[in-house]
């Protein structure tokens, strides 16, 4: 409200001899200047081009290479996916604390009954951010686990250091995580393109 009150609208509200603001020129014709070549149709096109057209050219070659092989493995992946995710679940295998302070690291074990999937099919991520006043969790960045074996049982095991300065902690203050585990390929277009889903 300071910069507002003291700085945007006397700017604005100041003429000159000829009617007009010479700070608020100023100001505009620097905003267009340092804003313009971030804001363009030029950008924009190359931004299409490298995050689109150009990731989705590599895909198609990728899929048709070999007589379509890599069409042919990642509809069979996908088929055998939509049969074993029903009966796929997972849970924490290790009791995790209502909280830490800082400096702590927090390493925890979530288990995976693959339901004949391999342990590389199913990426399990710990998502971190915050709850909002309105009790919404805004997520911030995610961690995820990597695979470290098997139970007793034959679930796979997935492993987690959770705030580790070194590799997983981009924030400071008080977060919150929420833990979430899918179906993956490396031939997918998407990492979650398969729209399954499960949230410990």
């Amino acid at each position: 409200m300071n910069i507002l009150e003291y700085q945007v609208i006397p700017a604005y509200y100041s003429h000159n001899d000829q009617g007009h603001s010479e700070e608020w020129l100023r100001i505009a014709r620097a905003s267009m200047k340092t804003i313009l070549p971030r804001f363009n149709t030029i950008r924009m096109a190359m931004d299409y081009l490298s995050r689109s057209y150009a990731p989705a050219a590599r895909e198609g070659r990728l899929l048709a290479a070999n007589a379509a092989h890599g069409a042919r493995e990642l509809a069979a992946w996908k088929q055998q996916v939509l049969q074993a995710w029903p009966a796929i679940r997972g849970q924490l295998v290790t009791p995790v604390p209502a909280s830490i302070t800082a400096g702590e690291t927090l390493s925890f074990e979530v288990a995976i009954h693959p339901n004949g999937l391999r342990p590389d099919d199913i990426v399990v991520e710990c998502v971190v951010g915050k709850t909002s006043e309105d009790n919404v969790f805004d997520s911030d960045y995610t961690v995820q686990f990597y695979v470290a074996g098997a139970t007793p049982d034959g679930d796979s095991l997935f492993l987690c250091d959770l705030f580790d300065v070194n590799s997983s902690c981009t924030a400071g203050g008080l977060q919150q995580f929420r833990i979430r585990y899918y179906p993956c390929h490396p031939l997918l277009s998407h990492p979650q393109e398969c729209g399954l889903m499960r949230w410990l």
